[in-house]
């Protein structure tokens, strides 16, 4: 095995995938990380029922990698991004993206540096086969029915958490807050509406109604996300606040600081919304005890997520509470308080798999 290896992550400024990315990098032993950022400029369009929009530009990156036309993507992809004339000069042993927009330019990189490809979730309108490594969510796997030799699949989303994470992070904690803590520790992340999921101020208040008969036993922590609907924002601010239980709540859009994920290392639990496939991940890795927490649903099919969730308490990771039995609640924290549960480390697991099959 190399003693060092040099990779390149890019980076389309979304903060999700990036993170994903860098999980699966910082795994690799004794790594070199460049990073680069990618500015997509030139018209968009939107897509029906998502967020965003979308650079008309990248759907000719993806026809000439489609028709194998590496070189003359290349030197379009150079004209379209100055700073790419830098970076593909260089040699990589691996470049790593995450989401559609970075595949196709992940390819003609590759390409170019004779590097391995490795990127993270589904591309949109690109062979399978052009990428030595593809890790997609357990999710995606079930929907696409895909099996190639080239695939990894991850059960949720690889992220940052870890044991070195937790020594590195635990002393950002202020000494003021850690004195509070007199009990045992309950951290509540709260995610926000897509289009399956729907978290309104009905949701919150059954939720606080839960937590309130475990005063007695346990303090609190809770974090929203970007997110969160504003009207759940404005009811945490007016009855989760002004209570003493509360040691600590982050609203990403008014905190000044954070203290995510530092606050997940010392829960004794963490609560989180079943919204968000990154969040649950983030939660079972760092070894702590997870209780995923069902929202309202927008539709009342079964949704392809609910068999990814089934899987984390299948394998030992978590619990699941549905909303229609959120009363039962502080019963699940009894259970929970003296079982034993897995800690996810899909970053590296994918690391594993990947030198393995270069080695």
């Amino acid at each position: 095995m190399k003693s060092e290896f040099k990779i390149l992550l890019l980076d389309d400024g979304n903060k999700g995938n990036f993170v994903q990315s860098y999980g699966i990098a910082s795994v690799f032993p004794s790594t070199k990380i460049e990073i680069l950022k990618i500015e997509f400029k030139g018209p968009r369009y939107k897509l029906p029922g998502r967020k965003g929009n979308y650079p008309v530009f990248i759907k000719f990156f993806n026809l000439f990698c489609f028709f194998r036309m590496f070189k003359m993507g290349n030197k379009l992809l150079k004209l379209y991004s100055k700073n790419l004339k830098e970076f593909s000069r260089k040699k990589y042993d691996f470049i790593i993206s995450s989401g559609s927009l970075l595949a196709p330019l992940n390819i003609l990189l590759s390409k170019e540096t004779s590097s391995y490809s490795i990127h993270l979730m589904v591309p949109s309108g690109m062979p399978l086969s052009l990428f030595d490594f593809l890790i997609i969510p357990y999710h995606d796997f079930l929907k696409f029915k895909i099996q190639r030799k080239n695939i990894i699949v991850t059960l949720g989303a690889p992220n940052l958490i870890n044991e070195e994470m937790k020594k590195n992070e635990l002393d950002k904690i202020p000494v003021s807050l850690k004195e509070k803590i007199k009990k045992k520790l309950i951290t509540i992340v709260i995610g926000g509406d897509d289009q399956n999921y729907r978290i309104s101020t009905n949701w919150v208040k059954n939720i606080k109604e839960e937590i309130d008969k475990m005063k007695e036993n346990f303090q609190f922590f809770l974090t929203t996300s970007r997110r969160t609907n504003e009207k759940v924002i404005q009811y945490i601010c007016e009855n989760f606040m002004k209570d003493k239980n509360f040691l600590y709540i982050e609203i990403p859009t008014i905190s000044k600081e954070t203290l995510y994920p530092e606050i997940l290392f010392i829960s004794d639990i963490i609560m989180v919304t079943e919204d968000s496939i990154n969040m649950i991940s983030e939660a079972a890795s760092t070894g702590k005890k997870v209780i995923i927490l069902g929202v309202e649903r927008k539709k009342k099919k079964k949704l392809i997520f609910d068999l990814t969730i089934e899987k984390f308490v299948e394998d030992g990771y978590a619990e699941y509470i549905p909303f229609t039995e959120i009363d039962k609640l502080p019963d699940m924290v009894k259970i929970v308080l003296n079982k034993k549960y897995k800690v996810l480390n899909e970053a590296k697991e994918c690391v594993q798999k990947i030198l393995k099959s270069i080695n």
